[in-house]
């Protein structure tokens, strides 16, 4: 009876073997599943860097004949970049003199893959304007932690300002002052009137200057006392100074007669 037992449990080992060798034959023949294009996109994703911002300085706004340059680039992945302007002084310390001094560079908007700094004296506190001479220029990311781009701005320019004396008599309560500017973009019109006390009535930072001329209308709407000339300047005289950075002013006495 024992051997009898045993010779049936040998039986079941060797079914129990076969029928596991044979189970494992068939699942190596089963072909590979390939994975799928999700699973390899998510793998590529893992795999890949995401792209990194550039960006560069056009080399024709690196040298200027205004003291009030536009400097422009080009940038790649990011929407802003970061615009930095240095200067030399006389003990060879450089100093940032960009328009917030609590930040040593501004944000400027990428527009279609370029950027564009007017670099304007209004908004230089403690600078009028950059006068002649060369100054570092920088462009960072956003955060104004990685120098994307840098190189050498330089500028000749000897800036001065007239006013059309023809332009200083006017019958009209919204005269139209003109004269000529060289080696800025824009000039400060500035007009005021004496009795009782000097009062400024009108004051423009901003006046354009297209092919060494500019022009201002004293719209009544424009002076600063509509309270006092609610219809514009009425008859008498006015003092008048048009003024750009590193020039002396141009002054001259405005006369309306009606």
């Amino acid at each position: 009876m024992n051997r009898g037992f045993a010779n049936v449990w040998l039986i079941v080992g060797l079914v129990v073997i076969i029928g596991g060798a044979v189970a494992w034959w068939a699942m190596s023949q089963k072909p590979s599943v390939p994975a799928t294009s999700s699973t390899t996109e998510i793998q590529q994703q893992a795999t890949q860097p995401s792209s990194a911002p550039s960006a560069t300085i056009d080399s024709a706004s690196l040298n200027s004949s205004t003291v009030q340059p536009i400097i422009t680039g080009t940038a790649a992945n990011t929407g802003q970049v970061s615009v930095a302007l240095t200067m030399t002084d006389q003990t060879g310390k450089i100093i940032a003199i960009n328009p917030d001094n609590r930040h040593p560079s501004t944000l400027v908007k990428v527009v279609n893959g370029r950027w564009s700094y007017p670099v304007d004296y209004a908004d230089f506190p403690g600078f009028s304007a950059l006068s002649a001479g060369t100054y570092g220029v920088s462009v960072s990311d956003a955060s104004g932690t990685k120098v994307l781009a840098s190189g050498t701005l330089t500028i000749v320019a000897q800036p001065s300002i007239s006013i059309d004396a023809g332009s200083l008599t006017s019958s009209s309560a919204e005269p139209t002052i003109t004269g000529t500017a060289s080696g800025v973009r824009e000039i400060l019109i500035s007009i005021d009137y004496a009795p009782p006390k000097p009062t400024v009535l009108f004051n423009d930072e901003h006046v354009s200057v297209v092919n060494g001329r500019w022009s201002v209308k004293i719209s009544k709407s424009s002076l600063l006392h509509t309270d006092i000339f609610p219809n514009g300047l009425t008859s008498g005289t006015y003092h008048v100074v048009a003024a750009v950075p590193y020039a002396s002013p141009a002054s001259g006495t405005l006369t309306i007669t009606q």
